[in-house]
Parts: C-alpha cells; sequence; structure tokens
C-alpha cells in the first residue's frame, strides 16, 4: 500500500494471518484490567447510601478524585471552598503532580496551575464556593471568559447541569454554595464531554465589573493579539523560564539550523511536549496530546472548519502536507494538525517563531545531515507514535532496538538502491527481513515513507493514511524505528512493529 502526494511517499504493511491463536484478547484485556483497577468503592461512607449521588460519589473514588472523613463519612451534602474545587477539577484531569513545596500551603500548586491558564480565581480559601462561581470556572476550562450569567446558561445549554431546581437560569441557584456531592457531579458530565482543560482565550475587558472579556475585541488578524502556549510555555520563553516551569527535559536532541529539542515526555506521555530551543529562547513548540494551556479558544475536538473559525482575520498560509492548515503574522508561525480518520477533529500543534516555519524547524539539505540528527528523528517519531496512542486510550510501545536495526537497514536500502517498496530488491518482505535478523513474532507489521521534512510530518501523514493509522494504533507491543538521510527522496523512514513469541 503506497500514496504518493508531491514528493512525500507513505507506506503500510500488517498481516493478521500471522496471528498466534494464543494470543486471545480477552486474556490481554483481563490481564491489563487487572494492573490498572483501582481500589474497591468503600461501603463504609455511612451517608451516601440513598443519596442522589451515590453512584456519581463511587465513581470519583473509584477513580482516586476524592475520599472520605476519618468517620467513615463522606458529608455530601457539605458546602466546597473555592481551592477544594480546583483541587478536584485539576487532579481529574492530572494536571497537578502530587506533594506541595516546603513552606506552602496545600492549594498554592493549585493556584499556581489556575494563573498559567488565566482562569478567573477568587483567591478565597475558607468561604463557601458558590455554584455561579464554579459555571464560570467551568467555562473557563473551555476558553471562555463570561460573566456569572453567561456562564451559567452555557452550562445548562451544554447539558453539564439541569439546574437545582429546574433547568432555569434562576433554577440553577447560581447563589447557593456548591456542596461536595454537586462538585463531583460537574466534573462527571464535564469529563463525559471534555478531553482536556484549556487556557482562557481573550483579555478580560477591564469596564466589565463581572470579569468577563468580550470575544469580539481581540479577535484581529495579528498573532500576536492571541495566545498559544503549551504546558504554560510559549515561543519566546527564555531556556531558565521552560526549565523553571517544566523541570529538565527527559532528553535534548540535535536539531538542524542550531535548533535544540527539549523533549519532555513524562514517561507516560500523557504531556508530550517538544520545546525547540536557540540562542537561549522558545523557538518553537508542539505537542499532539492536546494539552496546550493557550490556543485562542481552540479545543482538541474541533475541526478544520472550527479551527478556521477561531481564526479569523488570521493570515492563513498553506499547510505543506495534507491534513494542515497554518497561520502567520508578527513572527509567530501556527500551524495545526487534522486526523482525516477522526471525523477531521485536531491532533496537533505547532508554533514556531516564522524564522524556523520554512525550514519545518530545521536548515540545510536532509541528505547531509548527522548521524545525531538520524537518532533524534528516530526517537521522535517513536516518542509522537506513543503520545498519540495514549492520546487515544492506548499502551505505548516499547522501544526494540533489535527491530530498529531492520527498520534502519530497509530505510537505507531504499535510499542507495533507488526504490521505495515493503519488498526489497531481493523480494524479501518485512517479515522476510526480521526473521533473517532472527526475530521472532506473533505478530508483526510496517510503515515507510519517504520525504518527509521530519518526524512530526511524517507521523501526522500517517495517521492520515488508514492503513498506517490501523498500524499505530494496532495490539503489537514493541516498535523499532529507522531513518536514513540520503537517495532521491532525502529522507526515509521505516517504522517496524512487532510482539515476540
Amino acid at each position: 500500500m503506497r500514496t504518493r502526494t508531491g514528493k512525500i511517499l507513505i507506506g503500510g504493511f500488517l498481516t493478521a494471518a500471522l496471528l498466534a491463536s494464543g494470543l486471545g484478547g480477552n486474556s490481554h484485556k483481563a490481564a491489563a484490567a487487572s494492573q490498572t483497577a483501582a481500589p474497591s468503592y468503600k461501603a463504609a461512607f455511612k451517608d451516601t447510601k440513598g443519596h442522589w449521588a451515590e453512584e456519581t460519589i463511587r465513581w470519583a473514588y473509584e477513580h482516586k478524585m476524592t475520599d472520605g472523613y476519618a468517620d467513615g463519612t463522606f458529608r455530601p451534602d457539605k458546602a466546597v471552598t473555592e481551592p477544594e474545587f480546583l483541587a478536584l477539577l485539576l487532579r481529574a484531569y492530572n494536571k497537578v503532580g502530587s506533594g506541595t513545596p516546603a513552606g506552602s500551603q496545600w492549594f498554592d500548586p493549585y493556584y499556581t496551575k489556575a494563573a498559567v491558564y488565566s482562569w478567573p480565581v477568587l483567591k478565597n480559601t475558607t468561604s463557601p464556593y458558590l455554584r455561579g462561581d464554579a459555571a464560570r470556572l467551568i467555562a473557563a476550562t473551555q476558553g471562555n471568559l463570561l460573566s456569572t450569567k453567561e456562564a451559567v446558561q452555557r452550562l445548562l445549554d451544554q447539558g453539564l447541569s439541569q439546574g437545582k431546581t429546574d433547568g432555569s437560569e434562576n433554577g440553577f441557584r447560581p447563589d447557593d454554595a456548591l456542596t461536595r456531592a454537586e462538585a463531583l457531579k460537574f466534573l462527571q458530565n464535564l469529563l463525559g464531554v471534555q478531553s482536556d482543560l484549556v487556557a482562557v482565550a481573550y483579555t478580560p475587558n477591564p469596564n466589565n465589573s463581572d470579569g468577563a472579556g468580550n470575544a469580539g475585541t481581540t479577535n484581529t488578524g495579528s498573532l500576536a493579539d492571541r495566545h498559544f502556549a503549551i504546558e504554560g510555555a510559549a515561543v519566546g520563553d527564555t531556556e531558565a523560564d521552560l526549565i523553571k516551569r517544566l523541570g529538565e527535559p527527559v532528553r535534548k536532541d540535535t536539531g538542524g539550523g542550531g535548533l535544540t529539542w527539549y523533549i519532555y515526555n513524562n514517561k507516560d506521555y500523557q504531556h508530550y511536549l517538544q520545546a525547540g530551543i536557540k540562542d537561549g529562547q522558545v523557538a518553537a513548540l508542539y505537542t499532539v496530546t492536546g494539552n496546550w494551556t493557550e490556543a485562542n479558544g481552540i479545543t482538541p475536538a474541533m475541526n478544520e472548519e472550527a479551527v478556521r473559525q477561531k481564526m479569523a482575520g488570521a493570515k492563513a498560509v498553506s499547510g505543506s502536507e495534507k491534513g494542515t492548515v497554518s497561520f502567520e503574522s508578527d513572527g509567530l508561525n501556527v500551524s495545526f494538525y487534522f486526523d482525516a480518520n477522526d471525523s477531521g477533529k485536531l491532533i496537533g500543534m505547532l508554533v514556531q517563531d516564522t524564522s524556523l516555519s520554512a525550514a519545518k524547524s530545521s536548515s540545510g539539505t536532509l541528505s547531509t545531515r548527522s548521524a545525531d540528527q538520524r537518532t533524534a528523528y528516530e526517537k521522535q517519531t517513536f516518542d509522537l507514535t506513543n503520545a498519540i496512542r495514549v492520546r487515544y486510550g492506548k499502551s505505548p510501545f516499547v522501544w526494540d532496538e533489535s527491530i530498529a536495526s531492520t527498520a534502519r537497514k530497509h530505510s537505507e536500502d531504499m535510499a542507495v538502491n533507488g526504490y521505495f517498496d515493503h519488498t526489497n530488491k531481493q523480494g524479501l518482505s518485512p517479515f522476510d527481513r526480521m526473521e533473517k535478523d532472527g526475530l521472532k513474532f506473533r505478530s508483526a507489521a510496517e510503515n515507510i515513507a519517504a520525504g518527509y521534512s521530519g518526524p512530526i510530518e511524517v507521523v501526522n501523514g500517517w495517521m492520515n493514511s488508514s492503513g498506517h493509522r490501523k498500524n499505530i494504533m494496532g495490539d503489537t507491543t514493541r516498535l523499532g524505528v529507522g531513518v536514513y538521510f540520503g537517495g532521491s527522496m532525502n529522507v526515509y523512514y521505516t517504522q517496524n512493529f512487532y510482539t515476540p513469541r
């Protein structure tokens, strides 16, 4: 299976016939479930049986979002404070790590994160939190800074609440204190429709006594008037600012034109980020996890049409690959990547200095790149593949150097001998080559590509082809990536997937 678009080639190969009968899907799923199961629900919560939120409380406990009191009660009707609700919200989306710095209040990390997202908070840590204030905060997690009235109506329109006495604004009872049970129900509903939290997209209007911004006042043609950040980091930040915010990267990859990619894969890939550093500043940021904190109100659930509407007035520039749209202004280039095989939803966002955009975050001829850059391409292709899998609820692949060697040799062979195919000129299939290298497998697959300018582009290219996407999202357990610079297409990529026998 091959496709050609201009000077870009992709190919994918999968065989189901190699699946061994002993690799039962049910037993595999059962084993995974036993490793991740949450602790059993405590029937000892003496005051939740028969409560309207009993099942919601059970759900929250099993998801490790909350617990009861030492006396065996849960106190579902007890009012929560603002920091308590903020903590529940951020824990629900796994946005704040464990532990509090010495000398800090327990809630300080949660308010710090809220500031990164530009959410409206009152900083009142002792008084009961009102239902209307909670509605405003929930609207802000969707990128909207609204008045209490607008936020309540939005919550009702989205079906995130049925109101307290009825489904009207007054029936919502915005001035009532928010209870523990109500807080959990709001979050359960929110998690059902929103995969991640985003930042407020607009600057507050100082003339609005309620603190609500006017969404029509900042939608100009300049990207400088819009805000784009990933995990709170933005292009133009210093390297020191980045490390202070996110810590030291897992590794630093050699890029082109003086760029170094700082890789944050956080082991579980849920907060994957690539930050390109040049001359001591952040010059590029990329993620496929949807974990941007600011993106002009753009959310991961949006398709290209919705993104273009959000970016109305900004200068659109042609995307170099299928499924990409870019906007450029004031020294900033923002590219959005879409997944044609998932209803065209947004899958990645690349923010970069325009000095990098023309060369796709690098410079020079691909065929002359160094061994360090080859290794960087391989590891980033592996990481991006895993980050996408985790986003869709799949387990990440394990890197396998043996099969990476097989992949590397095939990429070189295609470049040196001037062909693009899964079967080489000796008539050996991917599986023949794996067996020749001594690999024993139950199932295996291969993706190939050529001509893509980098890992970001090649992985998005594969995701926009159903066969290649199937391999990336498949049930094999190990992956090796091989890249070769040279040949008529300048760069060749091979992904080899397999499950050992």
